[in-house]
């Protein structure tokens, strides 16, 4: 039946002579969409405009050795199809002299003597022109997944800023790469959300239900996991957000450190903004998640 349907609803043309033409010799990436635009060409019914990487085209804008019952192609070898990778400016391996101190918790982010923050010596400089509007990504969850991470360090461009996990291993490892390729890093703080327990994310998680010493106490402890990130985020949290009394003393404690906090924007009615002034901490969040 289906071989009947073919020969009654199918094409001729599709079962005509078909030409392919190898563009790369290196195949490094997913397989180029070969264009069919070469069909009438290649019969001398129609021209052709100069477009595809790697073939010569003559005066008359068809693919050399095209032409009258002649259908072979020249086609200039390209070794790779893989894209270049971005230009960056390494960004100095962390920890920086002068802008973390020694702690059971681990090395603490520390404002400097000079009263220059961590945020400022770990930030990626950046000047835009006056006035032009700015697009700010962050790829988070980052540290748990070994090909998700280089791929996010090694094929973002440099000025797409990276947020990793706390429990990842070998996490200075992974920040310090990260800056070798350019990218600014956020460290995420686990908060409770509102089915917590249930959304486990880790014994250091901060509390609603915690004194807030402990949850700057937890707080120490996921800071002093790894050194080189400019700021903190959130990783889930919207309980800990909509609770001033509890978010206070910790976001007191991210602004004494000498840190931004970037959150995520996902949880409704969050206290954290009103907070943050009152701590004098620079606070900023995501007006959207393009991808969860």
């Amino acid at each position: 039946a289906a071989i009947g349907a073919a020969m009654i609803f199918g094409s001729d043309d599709a079962g005509g002579p078909r030409v392919d033409i190898a563009l790369f010799s290196d195949q490094n990436g997913p397989p180029p969409l070969l264009k069919t635009r070469l069909t009438n060409a290649l019969e001398g019914e129609e021209s052709l405009e100069p477009s595809l990487p790697g073939v010569e085209y003559d005066e008359n804008g068809m693919p050399e050795g095209v032409g009258d019952g002649d259908a072979s192609i020249t086609v200039t070898e390209i070794s790779s199809n893989a894209a270049p990778a971005p230009a960056s400016t390494p960004l100095p391996k962390a920890p920086i002299q002068g802008f973390f101190e020694r702690t059971p918790a681990g090395d603490l982010p520390r404002i400097a003597a000079n009263g220059q923050t961590p945020a400022q010596a770990y930030a990626r400089p950046f000047a835009g022109a006056p006035g032009a509007p700015r697009v700010s990504i962050i790829v988070g969850g980052l540290g748990l997944n070994q090909n998700h991470t280089l791929s996010a360090i090694n094929e973002l461009p440099p000025e797409v800023t990276l947020s990793f996990v706390p429990y990842a291993n070998d996490l200075q490892t992974w920040i310090n790469r990260a800056r070798a390729a350019g990218h600014e890093v956020l460290l995420e703080l686990p908060m409770e959300a509102y089915d917590y327990p249930n959304v486990d994310t880790g014994p250091p998680t901060l509390l609603t239900s915690a004194k807030h010493e402990e949850n700057v106490r937890r707080l120490s402890l996921l800071m002093g996991k790894a050194s080189g990130y400019s700021g903190v985020t959130n990783y889930q949290g919207a309980k800990f957000a909509t609770d001033a009394r509890a978010a206070q003393p910790v976001l007191k404690a991210i602004k004494d450190r000498g840190l931004v906090f970037m959150h995520d924007g996902a949880a409704a009615r969050s206290a954290l903004p009103q907070a943050a002034q009152d701590a004098g901490l620079t606070f900023s969040v995501a007006d959207r998640i393009v991808d969860s």
